[in-house]
Order: structure tokens, then C-alpha cells, then sequence
């Protein structure tokens, strides 16, 4: 069952505390008359969220994760470029690479062991990245920083 995201700006501004929402979030029940839908709305994303920057190093897909929610691919990532402003992919590959350069600044980890710590098992797309978002490689990243 897929659960119909609300629509509307001022769901997205109304951030309160609302005790009905977590305790139908805990018993996962998506009975309309009972649900504050934009409160489960931002309990998934959250969730996602949560689950995206705890683990840097397995490839989850936006389709995984929306099956796993019960929602469509495409309502997750509109509703995740709500609350953190770009979808899925684009915010998990920008913060994957603000991971990697704070680890490139901060450690003595080699470029290969860090790609691997934040998700890529290439080298090579790795520094690519890098590289186009940051205007230099990870190994000039590094040398300017320390």
C-alpha cells in the first residue's frame, strides 16, 4: 500500500511535537481518518535520512528505500529534496564527499581506504568526483589542508 503524500506549504512549515504521530508511527498503521499525513511524511524522510548517513558504505537504492516505506520512488525523493533541499542521490553524494574531505583534512588515511569508508569501491569515480566538486583531487585537497 503506497501512503499518499499531502501536498501543501504549510504541512511543510508546521514542525511541532505531535504525540498521536509517533504512536501511530510505532504501530506503522496508515489508516487515513487517523493520520496527520504530513507528520508521517516527515518521519519517513527523517528515517531515510537517518538511515542514509549511517551508513556511508552500502549502496542503498531511492527504490529500496521507498519499497521499504511502502511509497513511490518518486514521492521520496520530492519529499526528501523538501526537507534537505535535493533528492536522495544528490544530497547523499554531497555529503558523502563533505564526509571524505573532512576525513582527507583530519586523518592519515589513504585516498583508497577513505573511497571505501564513504561508499566507493572505485578509486578512480571517487576522485573524479572529488575532484569535479572540490576543483582538485583528493591528494591536493589534502596537502593544502594539513
Amino acid at each position: 500500500m503506497y501512503v499518499r503524500f499531502v501536498n501543501n506549504r504549510k504541512d511543510k512549515e508546521k514542525t511541532r511535537y505531535n504525540p498521536v504521530c509517533d504512536e501511530i508511527w510505532n504501530r506503522r498503521s496508515y489508516n487515513n481518518d487517523q493520520i496527520d499525513k504530513s507528520c508521517l511524511q516527515r518521519k519517513i524522510v527523517s528515517e531515510v535520512h537517518d538511515q542514509l548517513v549511517g551508513s556511508l558504505d552500502t549502496g542503498v537504492t531511492v527504490e529500496a528505500l521507498a519499497k521499504k516505506y511502502g511509497i513511490s520512488p518518486i514521492s521520496l525523493n520530492k519529499y526528501f529534496s523538501i526537507m534537505y533541499g535535493d533528492t536522495v542521490h544528490k544530497y547523499l553524494q554531497s555529503y558523502r564527499m563533505d564526509h571524505a574531505a573532512k576525513l582527507l583534512s583530519d586523518t592519515d588515511k589513504s585516498i583508497a581506504d577513505i573511497a571505501l569508508d564513504i561508499g566507493y569501491e572505485n578509486q578512480g569515480k571517487f576522485a573524479t568526483l572529488f575532484k569535479r566538486i572540490y576543483g582538485m583531487s583528493p591528494l591536493e585537497y589534502r596537502r593544502c589542508k594539513k
